[in-house]
């Protein structure tokens, strides 16, 4: 018996950029490269890849060289990918999806300094070491040579996926791609000119023969960008044009739920994970039996694919497809630990030689070495070891048996289970953990389970993981485990771990079930999708086992079921079934939109105060102190009130909500709120207070009355419908503290009745803000206190370029384009640089609409502006608030900034608390959209204090942790609220890194001035105000203060 097996050998082909010039040559009318109605013939992509190539080599580019490609699948990549060979260059390909430290590490590993990119995707490179130009518009008459390059220069790098550390550059010298598209074309496509579509990424090797194969045969290639490769490649099977495809089995699976009679698809070629034989029967059942299959093996360090096996449904009987025969100019062999062959039938490692092998791992000679091993059985040729388990079938051909490691393939990427057990186990809360791949009726979830103190919100750990890793490579499920089964032997009992299917059983859904037919409809398509019995409006299709393929899945059946055409977006930025069924019915909503403003003709104008071209403004508008871009039509105090109210009652905020959360301990938000403003004694706000939520949304009223059961909350608005909807919640829950009232600010007739104001989204866009402010300030106490929110002025001017763009865009649309015009002025539908600069600071798309296109004022603030009218209200700003808005929202939460040079720090430090904050608001302007205080009457009997006089007081005092149950109100099928039989602990998540390790020293009360001293920390200004406010607020409520030494 033979030691090693591999096909008949044929003569190293050029390089594949020739083989592309000579096949220019002899079809150069033909089309190359097609996407949506634009295409290139040979010809001219031959021609525009030599002049991006000459370019290149005038910026120094050669063999040798590496270059960055940052793009999706599109007429732009193929003539980067063709222009960069040309040059001598390797391509490097960058994702768009990657983490931004994955991006930052391939760079420098690299050593790439120039990208080829579109302005839109290279705006994520911004403060990187890198140039980026387009691949397009260069000199169509190139005078430089052409490049010589030889046999072993590098042709492209591909990165591994990271799970084990830093990802690894695999550098594919053109010996290995030409010889892989030298037999890949031959076997696959023969003398046809096959047509393939180019949908997956550059950075996924199964994409190489995609892009090459029909261009060094005289193929088509057409191009679907998609929101992900599953979605594109859907589009590729509807747009019926493609007849050989390239893909991964996870991809296949989606392809297979459907018959496609009349599909000019009639090759597959599978590769990237073990093919089940089961698909491969579902595909020639969904394609039709003269479908061609091919299960393609091959490692990155094997060039895409070095073993085939074309599928035979009457021989092929095995639970899996075998991986074949080894392709020509590669061999194979089966050896055992002494690197000796095993007999046939007997598993050993699969070991690959030949012209498919890579030169190694970019800058990793340690790597490179345990892996690329010395062959025995010939004289200065390497090995590659692969890990894979296989044997030898009868017929001389090769079976796939698994790993003999951790390394599993999942939907494609190849992922080292003890690396994500790695990267879990930084995670300061947990101990250690175990991730596996778990398998349920055909469908497979990475599961981690993993050990701590107690059970960790599964957000936070997907949120803490996603900083290194993409949404592709995260586990799908969390599992905590008090206690680690074990074998005898002492290590952990994997089979005793919970297996999928108990995993999903446990998930039983604690919110409301579906209430619409939309939701009932998109609930019915993720059970299915999930494998869930039960799926709520409010659950997270993530946490709940979700993934990019299954999210795939459901776009498709989406498609199927509902007729809306979903992209991956939709699915990230809607993570429930009510998020998305609100983006599926804001989809279909020009009809219904007609209805509800009560249109009489399909050319009714929308709602709107911005006036057209040419409109005249009234004296009082041009005279209006505001900003630049909001000078309109607002005649009045009392026209703006009744507009804006009339607004809101047709289309009120979506703030109908299906959950309320309440706290068993009555005073817990109470005395956060106290403590944010330094009151360590918890009187800042009385327990029997009188709140005024003055005109920031009515369900914020109701939210405050069941935070502060013992108060009397009064909640006002100018919205009708906002009103009714919330005395319809507040009756449902039982609310009894609450009063809702049709009111303007404005006209607001108290006069010191409130210890606690609460006013977080509206006098910026009142007529006159200090007119309103002066109403809220007469109705506080003397010693009440006040939470204000208005825009920040230096982060606003920011988008005014942006909210004038929107509004030229809507000034003509009809009330048709209602759902158009809030896609615009939400910022989403805008593929710009800026537009994604607002998505990331502002709230919803409604909010946005109203913002931008409905409200007749919008004033914004710096802290000077903010300070002087408040001064004028006889009011003072105390402190800035620390929100859940600003936790979660904005980039940086504290107002006090940190510098490198200790001298600088020290007078920073030292200025008075205003000056401070105005330095704060100068310099990290972009840092926060909102300006967000507390504030109080300067005539208050109360001592103000200084940030300094407040951290000192902080080290006196006493603390213990903080910790109460939360039980939600949740929306039943009814409608109708109920209150959950489950409790959660509250604070559910654990402190922040910095401040752990104090925290974790309250295990019973402890000044905090002596765990500072006990731990050596100093106790300069930043350092404690830092532990302040980490600690001891609303948005970080783990401490409560039980007394002052």
């Amino acid at each position: 018996m033979t030691t090693q097996r591999e096909h008949p050998r044929f003569a190293r082909p050029e390089p594949v950029h020739r083989l592309f010039a000579e096949q220019a040559k002899r079809t150069p009318s033909s089309v190359a490269v097609a996407s949506g109605n634009t295409s290139v013939t040979y010809e001219q992509l031959s021609a525009r890849a030599r002049a991006l190539a000459a370019t290149l080599r005038r910026q120094g580019v050669g063999p040798g060289s590496r270059v960055g490609i940052l793009l999706t699948p599109s007429i732009e990549l193929v003539i980067a990918v063709l222009g960069c060979l040309e040059a001598g260059a390797a391509y490097v390909p960058l994702e768009p999806l990657r983490p931004l430290d994955y991006t930052k590490f391939v760079i420098e590993n690299a050593g790439v300094s120039l990208v080829l990119t579109q302005p839109e995707l290279g705006e994520r490179l911004r403060g990187l070491p890198v140039r980026c130009i387009s691949p397009t518009g260069h000199d169509s008459a190139p005078s430089d040579a052409e490049a010589h390059v030889s046999p072993e220069d590098a042709a492209y790098v591909i990165y591994t996926s990271g799970t084990t550390g830093n990802p690894k550059g695999v550098l594919v010298p053109h010996r290995a791609l030409a010889s892989y598209i030298g037999w890949a074309r031959e076997l696959y496509v023969g003398n046809d000119a096959a047509t393939f579509p180019l949908y997956s990424s550059l950075a996924f090797d199964l994409t190489v023969t995609s892009l090459f194969v029909p261009l060094v045969s005289g193929g088509t290639l057409i191009a679907y960008p998609g929101s992900s490769a599953g979605a594109a490649l859907m589009d590729a099977i509807e747009d019926n044009r493609v007849d050989t495809v390239k893909l991964t089995p996870s991809h296949l699976s989606l392809l297979v739920t459907r018959k496609h009679p009349g599909s000019r698809v009639r090759r597959l070629i599978v590769g990237g994970e073990s093919l089940d034989t089961r698909l491969a029967r579902q595909a020639l059942e969904s394609f039709g039996p003269g479908l061609e299959l091919f299960n393609e093996y091959g490692p990155t360090e094997a060039t895409v694919g070095c073993i085939v096996h074309r599928f035979n449904p009457g021989s092929d009987v095995q639970d899996f497809v075998p991986i074949g025969r080894p392709a020509p100019n590669a061999r194979a062999w089966v050896l055992d630990e002494r690197l000796t062959p095993v007999a046939e039938g007997v598993t050993g490692e699969l070991y690959l030689g030949g012209d498919c092998l890579a030169l190694g791992y970019l800058g990793n000679p340690e790597a490179t070495r345990e892996r690329f091993v010395p062959s025995p059985f010939e004289k200065d040729a390497v090995l590659y070891r692969t890990g894979d388990l296989a044997r030898w079938l009868p017929g001389e051909r090769l079976g796939f048996e698994g790993r003999n490691d951790s390394q599993i393939k999942f939907n494609g990427h190849r992922v080292e289970l003890e690396g994500l057990r790695s990267l879990l186990n930084r995670h300061p809360a947990v101990r250690d953990s175990v991730v596996l791949l778990g398998t349920d009726a055909g469908a497979s979830a990475l599961i981690a389970y993993y050990a701590s103190e107690q059970a960790i919100d599964a957000s936070a750990l997907r949120s803490f993981l996603g900083t290194q890793l993409s949404q592709e490579l995260l586990p799908q499920y969390f599992v905590h485990v008090a206690r680690w089964p074990l074998t005898p032997n002492g290590k952990v009992d994997t089979k005793a771990l919970p297996r999928l299917d108990e995993v999903k059983a446990r998930m039983r859904s604690m919110s409301a079930p579906p209430r619409t037919p939309t939701e009932t409809e998109l609930a019915a398509i993720w059970r299915r999708s999930l494998g869930l019995a039960e799926i709520g409006v409010d659950d997270d299709f993530f946490e709940m086992g979700g993934h990019s393929l299954l999210a795939n899945q459901i776009i498709l059946r989406i498609r199927e079921a509902l007729g809306v055409d979903l992209n991956m977006r939709s699915i990230f930025e809607n993570r429930t079934v009510a998020a998305l069924a609100r983006s599926i019915e804001q989809a279909r909503a020009n009809a219904e939109i007609r209805i509800a403003t009560g249109a009489r003709t399909e050319e009714a104008p929308l709602p709107r105060f911005i006036p057209g071209p040419g409109a005249s403004t009234t004296p009082a508008a041009a005279t209006k102190k505001s900003d630049e871009e909001n000078l309109v039509n607002a005649e009045s105090i009392t026209s703006v009130d009744e507009k804006v109210g009339e607004f809101y009652s047709r289309f009120p905020w979506p703030w109908n909500s299906s959950k309320f959360d309440t706290l068993q301990d009555p005073d817990f938000e109470r005395t956060l709120v106290s403590q944010e403003v330094g009151d360590f004694g918890h009187t800042a706000v009385p327990r029997d207070a009188n709140i005024w939520v003055a005109g920031c949304g009515t369900n914020q009223a109701l939210l405050t009355a069941l935070l502060f059961p013992n108060a009397k909350v009064l909640g006002t608005d100018l919205s009708t419908k906002s009103i009714e909807i919330c005395a319809a919640n507040a009756a449902d829950l039982g609310v009894k503290n609450l009063e809702l009232r049709l009111e303007s600010i404005n006209d607001a007739p108290y006069v010191e009745q409130f210890d606690f104001i609460v006013c977080t989204g509206v006098i910026h866009h009142t007529y006159e803000p200090a007119h309103a402010l002066a109403r809220l300030s007469r109705a506080l106490k003397r010693d009440g206190l006040m939470e204000l929110l208005v825009y920040n002025r230096f982060h606003r001017t920011i988008t005014s370029a942006f909210q004038k763009a929107i509004r030229l865009m809507t000034q003509g649309l009809s009330s048709n384009d209602y759902a158009v015009a809030k896609r615009l002025a939400a910022g989403f539908a805008v593929d710009n640089t800026m537009a994604r600069f607002i998505s990331r600071h502002r709230d919803w798309e409604e909010s946005d609409f109203a913002d931008l296109l409905i409200n007749p004022v919008e004033h914004s603030y710096t802290v000077d502006s903010l300070a002087d009218m408040a001064g004028g209200c006889n009011l003072e700003l105390v402190r800035p608030c620390i929100s859940l808005y600003a936790k979660y929202r904005a980039e940086s939460i504290f107002w006090e900034m940190g510098f490198t040079d200790p001298d600088i720090q020290r007078v920073y430090d030292a200025m008075p608390d205003l000056d401070r904050w105005r330095v704060s608001n100068l310099l990290m302007h972009e840092k926060s959209p909102m300006l967000w205080f507390y504030l109080r009457r300067q005539d208050s009997l109360l001592p103000r204090k200084s940030e300094q006089q407040l951290n000192d007081a902080f080290l006196k005092t006493t603390f213990e942790r903080a910790s109460t149950m939360q039980q939600s109100y949740i929306r039943g099928q009814d409608g109708r609220f109920r209150l959950s039989s489950k409790s959660i602990a509250h604070p559910a998540s654990a402190p922040e890194d910095a401040v752990r390790a104090l925290y974790e020293r309250f295990d019973r009360p402890r000044v905090m001035g002596e765990v500072f001293s006990e731990l050596g920390l100093p106790t300069h200004f930043g350092t404690v105000q830092r532990a302040r406010l980490q600690l001891t607020i609303p948005a970080f409520p783990y401490l409560k203060a039980v007394g002052s030494r």
